[in-house]
């Protein structure tokens, strides 16, 4: 198929429920048709979520049309209309439809996350990294870290840090997220920026304040001078100068001085100006020096208990791959690596991208534009939406995706398939005055959803609890069911409340809360965790009060000695405790069994309470029925019938963040330290901080737009006279529509299926109980014979991507680095390559090879022992066994080890008595002169 992709390289600009899922599933579906492999399409998504759902909407549009193709009823399906719309006939699908279905069933397509994929790709050159090939990712064992951190630290340290901590209102723990902040921020930054040398902030305080007396000395000479004026001017420290700078500023204009004619000092108030400046610019750099070497010291620390536990974070990940291209391994060769087979990718929630995010992947775009390479046909698709940026405080920078899309073709989705009429006017009306170039979302005809409901009530004096409440029960009454609504709060702690609130009124309505917090913080948790503990050391009493104090009871009082805390023994699988200690506390919830899932895996209290620090492990919902309760960030690509949005409870939280961040389009050019009054006297610094609150002021608005458009059917809002997070909104109060329950017939299904079915399973037992290993050892090796075995290890890794999968030399030694390369230096692999491909190019291999296809790591199960040959060659007269070995020692065992591998092969023929199939076998010795050893049957 020649087919051409329209508008090769487009940023699709999405809006809230304009179909943008079914817009990338489409492309999808469409580069198939063009002739794309499913591997070589990239597809990269923010969540798992996103990512299971783009690839079965691809699975399902592709069933669908083939089913319809089959029927004939394929013209009323959505998807192949619209690939006709995009220039396809009728004969391009059906001609290739059944290759295109199968070929994507069978594959692997790359539909990832941007995690995922960043994890794939330091998997790929983790050796040029300084990580294990074997490497997990998991959360940071933080308390050891931060322990370990702070003991090395002198006691003058130990002050300074105290002091800052102090001076700026944070904490320890506050302290020490800044430090790992501060050390991404620093790889991120603009490396050519030049540091500016100045005095030191002491001595330039002393200038500015011997200036100032000079400035003192001259007004009490000026006869008009009031004694308020002169007290003015009569500064004895710069925290004086900056606790009523105003005078300085607008000098002549101020009021008090207005009368007085100042020119003969304007030099002087030029000079303090500019050392006030300079002041700031050198405590800046002192403070970040001081605090680069704290850094430097937390980053090793880090870097240790890492490599130690062999484990890195999500945003580890990010940072190594960011290391890997701009630091330790040459660019091109990065890319071509990387390249390897990718023709076309398609980018979702582009908005959410962060900097270092979008470098990595920016050269690989650029590429894939630039046409390069060894397939003409690439493509490049970047959905987004700037509107819906409101993860900042993860690090998303929504002007990414302006700056991606300026080389791409626009296009804008205009339909809204998700809301009412009535939530789509209401919406456009309300924010089409705050963004510019707002496109209004248009309500497509052929939908059948209903006119919808809007409200907006201010709540004077009511509580916001009462109103919501009350809101809640009129569309219960209305005939809403309780699935169909959702209540949409900013805070985590609004959820709680609300929660109790509606309890205590009507304990009968049912509530799924969605809290954005962790397993372990959980009560459930913390009851278990602080039993686990006791029962580990019954000695101490502290985890005993704890558990009491968890479980509501006096401090004075103990448990029976019969309670399972006496009785368990602590050499017992936590899993079996824990299911013993869930039934005495009659604590049994998805949380405390979701708890006893994750020690299922360990054998003992110390394995597991050890590893838990690690784990990434979110709270599951308490139940997906009822009435959702979440906060706006937590919503965001979901969407409800009736949503019901609460404004602010409390005050938004006050800015704690210490630096401010220069970039120069989407690079990051220079940090600053944030010093109250600085932007009156640093102008590079006020703008600097004026950008940076435009754009918490845009997310805040972001924020209100994800929240406004999760509605389907009818929108809520419920907002304060004072202090309301919709002011800049200017909402007034109104009420349009009417309220329409979802159709009864959808009702009653949903609850047909409302109690869950319990089933019993049987047990049949597992493997490890009855499958053993070919080859066992218990024996402990010393590091000689550990290089060896690893050295073993690789030989056979040539073997199987030589014989496998037809790999080059250069692909197989890059691999063999980063499985091998911390136990066998870059020689002695080269070693083992050099020996394999002599063996694989020898005559007798070539003979025996000859005709047949071949198999590698071929496993199987016989008399309850698990076993793998290495290499089976194979036709219909005959069956080879290879077994590689890197040592004649033990030659007799390699014997026999063969024979029983053809004595196997040989009985898959029982009871066929056409079959004629002769089983050979050879032990391999590549290391040796004579490397082929054919054994015999017994």
């Amino acid at each position: 198929m020649k087919a051409k992709v329209v508008e090769q390289f487009l940023a699709l600009k999405a809006s809230a429920g304009s179909g943008k899922t079914f817009a990338l599933s489409l492309r999808f579906v469409y580069l198939l048709f063009c002739g794309a492999n499913p591997h070589q399409i990239l597809t990269l998504t923010f969540t798992k979520k996103a990512s299971d759902e783009m690839y079965h909407r691809i699975h399902q549009h592709l069933k669908i049309l083939k089913d319809s193709l089959k029927n004939g009823d394929y013209a009323q399906t959505i998807i192949y209309q619209e690939l006709i719309k995009e220039g396809l006939t009728h004969q391009d699908i059906e001609d290739h439809m059944s290759n295109i279905y199968e070929e994507f069933a069978q594959s692997k397509p790359r539909i990832m996350t941007i995690d995922a994929f960043f994890h794939s790709v330091l998997k790929k050159f983790c050796w040029y990294a300084g990580v294990s090939y074997r490497f997990e990712v998991g959360n940071a064992p933080i308390n050891e870290i931060n322990d370990e951190f702070l003991s090395q630290l002198n006691q003058q340290s130990s002050q300074q840090i105290a002091r800052f901590c102090f001076s700026h209102n944070i904490s320890l723990n506050q302290f020490l997220t800044m430090l790992m902040n501060l050390d991404k921020a620093y790889e991120e930054i603009d490396k050519s920026q030049q540091n500016v040398f100045l005095a030191s902030s002491h001595d330039i305080a002393q200038e500015i304040i011997q200036k100032m007396q000079v400035m003192a000395s001259w007004i009490r000479s000026v006869p008009n001078a009031t004694p308020r004026v002169v007290k003015h001017f009569q500064k004895t420290s710069l925290a004086e100068i900056m606790k009523s700078p105003r005078f300085l500023l607008e000098w002549q204009e101020h009021t008090w001085l207005k009368k007085i004619d100042l020119s003969p000092m304007d030099n002087v108030r030029q000079e303090i100006l500019n050392l006030l400046k300079d002041y700031f610019i050198s405590k800046e750099s002192e403070v970040l020096q001081w605090l680069q070497s704290y850094v430097q010291i937390y980053k090793n620390t880090r870097d240790f208990y890492l490599r130690k536990a062999n484990l890195l974070t999500f945003d580890d990940v990010t940072l190594k791959s960011y290391e890997l291209l701009y630091h330790q391994i040459d660019r091109d060769f990065f890319y071509f690596r990387l390249d390897d087979k990718i023709t076309h990718i398609l980018l979702d929630e582009f908005q959410d991208t962060s900097v270092m995010q979008y470098q990595i992947l920016k050269p690989l775009m650029d590429e894939i534009c630039a046409g390069n390479g060894r397939l003409s046909e690439r493509s490049l698709f970047v959905v987004g939406d700037e509107k819906q940026s409101i993860y900042m405080f993860r690090g998303s920078f929504a002007s990414v995706f302006e700056e991606a899309s300026k080389r791409l073709q626009k296009s804008h989705l205009i339909y809204n398939y998700r809301s009412s009429p009535l939530v789509i006017a209401f919406n456009n009306t309300t924010f089409a005055p705050c963004y510019e170039g707002f496109v209004p979302s248009k309500y497509p005809k052929e939908s059948a959803s209903s006119e919808g409901y809007v409200k907006v009530q201010n709540c004077g004096e009511y509580p916001l609890e009462a109103a919501v409440y009350e809101e809640l029960n009129t569309l219960l009454e209305s005939g809403v069911s309780e699935d169909d609504i959702a209540i949409l709060v900013f805070k985590n702690d609004d959820i709680q409340l609300l929660k109790e609130f509606i309890n205590t009124k009507n304990p009968s309505i049912q509530l799924a809360t969605e809290m954005s917090s962790s397993l372990f913080s959980k009560q459930e948790v913390k009851i278990l965790l602080n039993a686990l503990l006791f029962i580990q050391n019954r000695d101490s009493a502290f985890y005993l009060k704890n558990l009491l104090k968890l479980l509501g009871k006096a401090y004075n009082d103990d448990f029976s000695p019969q309670s399972a805390l006496y009785t368990l023994k602590a050499t017992r699988k936590p899993s079996e405790l824990l299911l013993t200690l869930i039934e005495e506390f009659n604590i049994a919830n998805n949380v405390s069994l979701k708890f006893l899932e994750l020690s299922c895996d360990f054998l003992s209290i110390d394995e597991f309470l050890e590893s838990l620090p690690v784990m990434m492990c979110s709270a599951p919902a308490q139940s997906n029925r009822g009435v959702k309760i979440m906060t706006i960030h937590k919503s965001k690509g979901l969407e409800f019938s009736y949503v019901i949005l609460v404004d602010r409870f409390s005050g938004s939280q006050s800015d704690r963040q210490k630096f401010l961040y220069k970039y120069q389009e989407v690079s990051l050019h220079q940090i600053y330290y944030k010093m109250q009054g600085r932007e009156d006297f640093d102008e590079e610094y006020k703008n600097v901080f004026e950008e940076e609150k435009k754009r918490k002021q845009q997310e805040e608005l972001n924020v209100l737009y994800v929240a406004f458009t999760r509605a389907k059917e009818g929108l809520i809002v419920l907002q304060k006279n004072e202090k309301s997070a919709y002011e800049r909104l200017s909402l007034k109060p109104t009420l349009q529509g009417v309220i329409t329950p979802i159709s009864k017939d959808s009702m009653i299904e949903l609850e047909s299926h409302s109690m869950p079915q319990v089933v019993e399973m049987s047990y049949h037992g597992k493997q490890s109980e009855f499958i053993r290993n070919e080859q066992e050892t218990t024996s402990i090796l010393n590091a000689a014979q550990w290089n060896n075995i690893k050295f073993g290890e690789a030989l056979h890794s040539v073997f199987e991507m030589k014989l496998a999968y037809n790999m080059s030399d250069d692909d197989v030694h890059t691999r063999l680095l980063n499985r091998y390369g911390f136990y066998c230096n870059s020689s002695a692999l080269s070693d083992a390559l050099s020996k394999a491909n002599a063996c694989l190019q020898s005559e007798e291999f070539k003979q025996i090879s000859r005709d047949k296809e071949i198999l590698c790591e071929v496993s199987f199960i016989h008399q309850d022992k698990l076993y793998r040959m290495d290499t089976l060659l194979y036709n219909d007269k005959e069956r080879i066994v290879l077994d590689y070995k890197s040592s004649l020692q033990g030659h007799e065992n390699h014997q026999t080890q063969v024979q029983g591998y053809m004595q196997f092969l040989s009985s898959l023929d029982k009871g066929n008595p056409k079959a004629d199939v002769k089983c050979r076998g050879y032990v391999v010795y590549p290391l040796y002169q004579r490397s082929f050893y054919e054994i015999f049957m017994f």
